[in-house]
């Protein structure tokens, strides 16, 4: 079978990049929806507030089980030799890191909200924050670290007096 690595790889890229935008969007209406109910509208119904909160389980469930796929894909694709592995691709533009940042941070907000939040049945709050622990997992924060040696004050008496 003879593939065109480089069609495959924009077709790809151009998946990853609106799936990365549906994902901050999706998110973004969560938060605003679990806000939206809890916070401003205080005369709903325990049954309303039970479906609210199993909606949002399955909501998060579903997105966790959509990135599951969405990077198994990738990996069979990348198994199968249809596009080069991950260390030939062309570096992530900024507009893709950005929206991984903000899902990161669109997360950490709903997650801070579901746990301030007294849900009526403590599985499905249990079962929430699995589920955005796991999809955090998907969007580590990454932390450059420059490996030059210290210079100037940092260096002790003797280390400068060696090196010099």
């Amino acid at each position: 079978m003879v593939n065109d690595n480089s069609t495959m790889e924009e077709k790809w890229n151009n998946c990853q990049l609106n799936y990365i935008t549906y994902t901050h969007a999706f998110l973004y209406f969560l938060t605003d929806y679990f806000y939206e109910y809890f916070y401003y509208d205080k005369n709903i119904s325990v049954a309303e507030e039970e479906q609210i909160e199993r909606k949002l389980l399955t909501s998060l469930s579903s997105l966790e089980k959509l990135h599951y796929q969405f990077l198994h894909q990738k990996k069979l694709l990348e198994e199968l030799d249809y596009y080069p592995d991950e260390s030939t691709f062309k570096p992530e533009d900024s507009s893709r890191e950005y929206f991984k940042e903000e899902i990161r941070e669109q997360i950490l907000e709903l997650k801070r909200q579901i746990q301030q939040h007294p849900f009526s049945l403590e599985t499905h709050k249990k079962h929430c924050l699995e589920s955005l622990n796991l999809l955090l997992s998907y969007y580590p924060r990454i932390t450059i670290i420059n490996n030059t040696f210290p210079q100037g004050p940092w260096l002790s008496r003797q280390v400068s007096e060696e090196t010099s």
